[in-house]
């Protein structure tokens, strides 16, 4: 595990460890005293890594996964990152999150991370194709406005009026990334717009199919 840690350390940017790292700790609530002192380091040898401007070396990385509850993959992966959802979240919740939705938060943006380095290693263009952005009016029959949008995504797809069964492979066809993870079971799930991606779903999987099934439609 330690041989091929190593390349993947030290063949990432400074600059993009060191972000990651800092997202990290203050997702995990740690001060950087409290990880500088985890590490054995003064606050500004932390500060240093950080920034990008000292190399972490592949054991420090490890200790700081582990006081962070972070994977290793998660730090070092290759690629950029996804911007962080977390602030739109927020912005849309209107309050703080809860402890749950924060860790159904962190599990989206990493789906989203992994997706978009993906697309990376395989020269995937990212998804343009995205159906109209429609505004809800204000005086109208919300169902009557909700069907007539739906008959306007058929067209737009070419489904016409049969049922559709494969609901999950409709939706990655139109642009949005279903994701099924192991998230407080208090959420059924969580979407977000990520620029650069689309749109991107996080089911629950500890839920009953029923419930899963119905999670898929609701961004269109």
């Amino acid at each position: 595990m330690r041989r091929n840690l190593m390349p993947q350390v030290f063949d990432i940017d400074p600059m993009t460890l060191g972000k990651r790292l800092t997202e990290a700790r203050k997702a995990a609530g740690c001060t950087q005293q409290q990880a500088a002192e985890h590490l054995g380091v003064s606050r500004p040898t932390l500060i240093g890594i950080e920034k990008g401007t000292r190399k972490a070396r592949p054991e420090e990385v490890v200790a700081l996964a582990g006081l962070y509850r972070r994977s290793v993959h998660e730090l070092v992966r290759p690629g950029t990152d996804t911007p962080p959802l977390e602030p739109h979240l927020r912005a849309s919740l209107g309050s703080a999150p809860s402890s749950a939705t924060e860790e159904a938060i962190r599990s989206l943006q990493e789906f989203a991370n992994d997706y978009k380095a993906l697309e990376g290693m395989v020269g995937a263009e990212p998804f343009r194709d995205f159906s109209p952005e429609v505004s809800l009016p204000r005086r109208l029959d919300l169902r009557a406005f909700a069907e007539d949008v739906a008959i306007r995504e058929r067209l737009r797809l070419h489904l016409g009026d049969q049922p559709v069964y494969d609901l999950r492979s409709l939706v990655e066809q139109a642009g949005v990334h279903c994701f099924y993870g192991d998230i407080p079971s208090s959420l059924a799930g969580l979407y977000a717009f990520v620029p650069d991606l689309g749109y991107c779903i996080l089911v629950n999987r500890k839920h009953p199919p029923e419930r899963r099934r119905a999670l898929p439609g609701r961004p269109a």
